[in-house]
């Protein structure tokens, strides 16, 4: 595979891999997760006290003093997080509506994987409509990446916003999964553009005199004639 479709490809294919680790997230792997918190005033409904807890697509760990996970893989997940400050207990809330919509990474990776396809397709057809479809196939991918990455966002803030309110103790921090999504958000743009050019540059080839048939070109002389006559 050659030229910007190859270009493409290989953009996009990065894209993928950084979706799909994305996706892996929490409590699959703790790397990459979409958002943490640290406290030390945090306790789970047994008493416990935790040090953090940590979100993701699929579930939630909590980590005590020791550094030892408690992980809920239940999806879509909801939770209620108790905060002691100065003798007050207060808690937050995080519905199933807010970590339901974390699935839209999986999503962006189905689609990113159906563009990748669709860019195969094109590079080995010679037909106009295999290109339109392997253009709108990467916009699609992009747009669900873009409102994956959108959805980091508001859940973090959620979460951030919530817990500032029961404690000013808090840590909360974006996580790596969120900015990998940046990143494949980034690149499936990039790829969409090249898909983009590279169907408006083969639109607009023009056909070398040579490659003309000679009808089309003796009446073309002769239109010219007749011009620089009437002139």
């Amino acid at each position: 595979m050659s030229g910007l479709y190859g270009s493409a490809f290989t953009v996009e294919f990065v894209a993928l891999v950084l979706i799909v680790l994305a996706s892996i997230s929490l409590p699959v792997f703790d790397g990459f997760r979409s958002a943490s918190v640290a406290n030390t005033a945090f306790f789970n409904p047994s008493g416990e006290e935790i040090s953090s807890i940590r979100f993701g697509v699929w579930g939630y760990c909590n980590f005590n003093q020791l550094g030892n996970a408690t992980c809920f893989d239940k999806r879509p997940y909801s939770l209620v997080i108790n905060a002691t400050a100065n003798h007050k207990t207060s808690s937050f809330s995080i519905p199933t509506s807010r970590t339901g919509p974390l699935i839209m990474h999986v999503v962006a990776a189905a689609f990113t994987v159906v563009a990748l396809l669709s860019i195969i397709f094109a590079r080995i057809s010679i037909k106009r409509f295999a290109q339109v479809i392997a253009a709108l196939t990467s916009i699609l991918a992009m747009i669900m990446a873009i409102v994956a990455l959108v959805i980091d966002i508001l859940f973090f803030s959620h979460v951030q916003h919530g817990i500032d309110k029961i404690t000013d103790l808090t840590k909360t921090t974006l996580g790596i999964g969120s900015w990998l999504t940046l990143a494949a958000s980034v690149f499936l743009v990039i790829g969409t553009l090249e898909l983009i050019a590279n169907s408006r540059r083969q639109n607009t080839y023009v056909v070398p005199i040579a490659a003309r048939p000679a009808s089309l070109v003796y009446h073309q002389e002769v239109i010219h004639t007749r011009a620089v006559q009437v002139y």
